[in-house]
């Protein structure tokens, strides 16, 4: 019954307005060029991963295992059983972790602490388990494969990682795309805000926001003056009815207008590189 109220629960708040605005702003944010590229490469890295795993295997049962059964085959099965095998426990933690967790509550330090070392253990074992199943191996022989095979893909997945990120100069793409959200960490969380639904209250900060670090793809230069203007417009209206006494309301002005005038100079720069550039023939 509690599982049921929690769907239930889950239903209703993703039919919720805020919810699909949240939607909404992840799906244009995921659309982004620069955020594209790095799920693209993440998803390339992964399957990279995944084939030199294959091949940490068949290298490790070469060494270790020798013989007929130390073939690619064999080592596929390995790396499809290393894959499965953690989605198999975390299934089982989901399923029968409530029930172990409500009789937790009476369980003394040591009983737990001796519980979670059992299942510890189990993994460990399932771990030698297997190769001992698909290689026919004794068990010393399956614990050495198994240290062989982490070895060879820690070094060698490190580096790999670490020769793919420099050659396609991911550190790099990772800092334009962080400077994207914010240059500062009040920025950035503002900008995790909104990516959820959590407007700024104010309309010009708004539209200060949306312009200096949009969510989705930035607009072309154009569309940026265009918003600027906009802003710039709002601001002198905002101006003109500023309550003379008031030191909160004017400190929260200047730091609009600070804000406004840092898109605008970055504005000017943009444009007066544009006009800098050369003409294509």
């Amino acid at each position: 019954m509690q599982l049921i109220s929690l769907g239930a629960l889950a239903t209703d708040a993703a039919k919720s307005a805020d919810f699909q605005l949240a939607l909404a702003r992840v799906g244009e944010f995921v659309q982004r060029d620069d955020v594209r590229w790095l799920r693209n490469f993440a998803i390339a890295m992964f399957v990279g991963t995944q084939l030199l795993n294959v091949g940490w295997c068949w290298i490790a049962s070469k060494i270790v295992v020798r013989g007929e059964n130390a073939t690619i085959g064999n080592a596929f099965k390995i790396w499809l059983a290393s894959l499965l095998l953690p989605l198999g426990l975390v299934a089982g933690l989901l399923f029968f972790g409530p029930f172990v967790i409500e009789h937790l509550g009476g369980m003394s330090p040591t009983g737990a602490w001796a519980l979670i070392g059992a299942f510890l253990f189990l993994c460990v074992l399932l771990c030698i388990a297997i190769p001992v199943k698909i290689y026919e191996i004794e068990l010393l022989n399956a614990l050495g494969f198994v240290l062989l095979t982490i070895v060879l893909a820690a070094i060698g997945n490190g580096t790999a990682q670490f020769v793919a990120g420099n050659l396609f100069q991911v550190p790099g793409r990772l800092e334009a795309f962080k400077n994207a959200a914010g240059k500062t960490d009040g920025e950035r969380r503002a900008f995790t805000q909104r990516l959820f639904g959590k407007d700024a209250p104010d309309e010009i900060d708004r539209l200060l926001d949306d312009a200096m670090h949009p969510i989705g793809n930035p607009k072309p230069l154009a569309g940026r003056e265009a918003a600027i203007q906009a802003i710039q417009q709002k601001l002198e209206a905002r101006r003109r009815a500023l309550p003379l006494g008031d030191p909160k309301v004017r400190a929260a002005f200047q730091n609009q207008f600070d804000r406004y005038m840092r898109l605008l100079n970055q504005a000017k720069a943009d444009r007066a590189a544009s006009l800098a550039a050369p003409k294509k023939p």
